[in-house]
């Protein structure tokens, strides 16, 4: 026989109905959780890594920008040295004031001069520069001191050789060579 269908069976068929559309939209709830956690996860992880990269950056923005002022400072110390050599070469050589002036530093360190010789002017593209060989002695220290004051005349040089020979005996003299070219005669507006 079968059994009549009655509210009671037809409530619990609207209430099996309902109990699946809820498992149902539970379960697609679930699953969307589960997969905006992982998206949002996934974004926060590249949100973070991105933050650490423009930390990274600006940490590379505050280095350069201190590279950046160390060269302009630097910039501006050699403009200053380039002017003062530039003040420092006379239009012509004359080679007593040379002379002199290496004399004088010579008489401050207790050096002792023996040969003075003008040797060699050359032509270069936007200046002149003129040798000279010096023969001194004194005693090592003194001679370390004359070295460290000719910076001090009032040419823009450079020291093309040297050479200091050894005493014989403790209380002699230390005797040296040197060569210097002075530079002169330089060309305003060309380039160096």
């Amino acid at each position: 026989m079968s059994k009549p269908s009655g509210p009671r069976q037809l409530m619990s068929r609207t209430e099996l109905y309902l109990h699946a559309c809820m498992m149902i939209v539970l379960v697609i709830g679930i699953t969307f959780g589960f997969a905006a956690r992982k998206t949002i996860g996934n974004d926060l992880e590249r949100i973070q890594s991105g933050i650490q990269e423009c930390g990274s950056l600006l940490e590379k923005e505050r280095e350069l920008e201190e590279a950046v002022e160390q060269v302009a400072k630097r910039k501006e110390l050699l403009e200053l040295e380039y002017s003062d050599l530039l003040q420092r070469m006379p239009k012509k050589i004359v080679d007593s004031e040379v002379l002199s002036c290496l004399r004088a530093k010579g008489l401050e360190t207790k050096c002792n001069f023996h040969d003075f010789r003008p040797t060699l002017t050359v032509d270069h593209k936007n200046f002149k520069s003129r040798s000279f060989e010096l023969h001194f002695e004194g005693r090592f220290a003194n001679l370390f001191q004359f070295f460290e004051s000719i910076n001090q005349i009032p040419y823009a040089y450079h020291v093309v050789r040297f050479k200091i020979k050894e005493p014989k005996l403790a209380n002699d003299l230390c005797q040296a060579e040197l060569e210097i070219r002075i530079l002169f005669d330089y060309q305003l507006g060309l380039d160096p």
